[in-house]
């Protein structure tokens, strides 16, 4: 499709202000039409109680149809384990009118919360709301209403023992360069940025496109169009031993936010990445990190709130589970290109070729994440996307808070609310990256 907007005559136009509904001009579904059906739901679904001794999960939903009872739905449930569905059913919902609340009581003794818990294990369950009957316009087991419900909360990364080949290192006038032939990374001298990083000889980032803060977001209503990052033009960095690992650790001054990113190599081939970030302003977009990955990683596996873009104000139509997607598929082809594709809640990614080689990210704290083929600041000058050229790298996002859409279309102040923008306090996470495949 090639589609037009008032950006292509003259005024007086609104731009591409009728083109830009929860419903595209291309009429297919849209990360917007699920949030807005999920607002507007009119079941409330609660779990007031969950028996771990006996392994009961009570279900609460109230009606807020006005002239429809909830017996002509079925309850359709999922227990999720670390991502992955384990087992479903379904529960027919008893008699329950207008304004009343009805319940159901599933069985989860095969899910075992105790051990879960105990585990580190993500437990979850998915309720769905469907009707029992096809109506006129819709099939039978058409949703109505949704949501997801957490009975153990995933657990922190495990503790990793040093073992393998020791590194070696080695310093010059421009780069330092650490690892074995399972893992290399290389480091600038002068901005302490990593701009190499290869797994049994295979290099994971495009050239010199290590991670770095990135400040840029571009959506329509907000205007925002800076794309510095506020970065000094120098940074600090310190290799160091701890517990028979190599620790690189950087840190990195800016105006806008200071970064410390300190890199555990391990000998047999795995990287953790602790990042902090310290912002210095009420108006960031991002605090977060960017890098360029090989292109040829083009197949994503995720587990995070999906399958639909999400941001941190906008989760109320997506759940937690696993996914796959392309670069090209995760760019949202608004009208008036923008930024787009994040996804909330990482705590997975798995990157590969199309030979299944490639690298897996594992996550501890909150991180958002996006792989494009394109900079925000290619999105930002871009008035259409079947003029854009894809860039020769995936631009990977992985951020500790990136600010809410809000919803800044007319009238005043009526932006992203403070609660959803990024907070002005110290922020952390941690990434663990291994390769995968042969």
């Amino acid at each position: 499709y090639r589609i037009h907007t008032g950006y292509d005559y003259p005024g007086p136009h609104q731009g591409n202000f009728c083109s830009n509904g929860i419903i595209p001009p291309t009429r297919e579904e849209s990360a917007k039409l699920k949030e807005v059906k999920a607002a507007h739901q009119f079941i409330d679904i609660t779990m007031p109680e969950v028996n771990t001794e006996y392994g009961i999960v009570t279900i609460a939903m109230k009606n807020k149809y006005n002239f429809t009872n909830l017996n002509e739905f079925n309850v359709v449930y999922e227990f999720v384990k670390n991502g992955k569905i384990v087992y479903t059913g379904t529960s027919p919902i008893p008699h329950t009118e207008s304004g009343s609340t009805g319940k159901v009581w599933l069985t989860v003794k095969k899910a075992n919360i105790n051990r879960a818990i105990k585990r580190g294990d993500e437990l979850l369950i998915n309720v769905h709301i469907v009707y029992r009957d096809a109506q006129s316009f819709a099939p039978a087991g058409h949703e109505v209403a949704m949501g997801q419900f957490t009975l153990s909360e995933r657990g922190p990364l495990a503790t990793i023992k040093s073992k393998g080949a020791p590194l070696a290192a080695t310093s010059s006038l421009h780069e330092t360069v650490i690892g074995n032939e399972k893992v290399q990374l290389t480091f600038d001298a002068e901005t302490a940025q990593l701009t190499a990083l290869a797994f049994n000889g295979k290099n994971i980032l495009a050239d010199g496109q290590g991670f770095i803060y990135d400040n840029h977001r571009w959506i329509e209503n907000d205007r925002f169009s800076n794309t510095s990052n506020g970065l000094e033009a120098n940074g600090e960095i310190k290799v160091v031993e701890e517990n028979g690992n190599t620790v690189v650790k950087t840190v990195r001054k800016g105006s806008l936010c200071d970064t410390e990113i300190n890199y555990t190599i391990y000998p047999q081939g795995i990287v953790d990445v602790d990042a902090k970030f310290v912002p210095k302003s009420d108006n960031l977009r991002r605090a977060g990190l960017v890098c360029g990955i090989d292109k040829s990683l083009s197949n994503i596996s995720y587990y995070a709130y999906g399958p639909w873009e999400n941001t941190v104000d906008r989760k109320d139509g997506v759940i937690v589970g696993r996914y796959t997607t392309t670069p090209a598929q995760m760019a949202d082809r608004y009208v008036k290109p923008q930024s787009s594709g994040s996804r909330e809640g990482l705590r997975e990614l798995v990157l590969t070729d199309d030979a299944g080689l490639g690298v897996k990210i594992e996550t501890e704290g909150n991180v958002s994440f996006s792989a494009l083929p394109y900079t925000d600041a290619d999105l930002m000058n871009a008035q259409h996307y079947w003029e854009m050229e894809e860039r020769p790298y995936t631009v990977l996002h992985l951020d500790a808070w990136m600010r809410g859409i809000g919803n800044a279309s007319c009238g005043h102040d009526v932006g992203t609310l403070p609660e959803y923008c990024v907070p002005n306090e110290e922020m952390n996470y941690k990434l663990r990256i291994s390769p995968v495949g042969k």
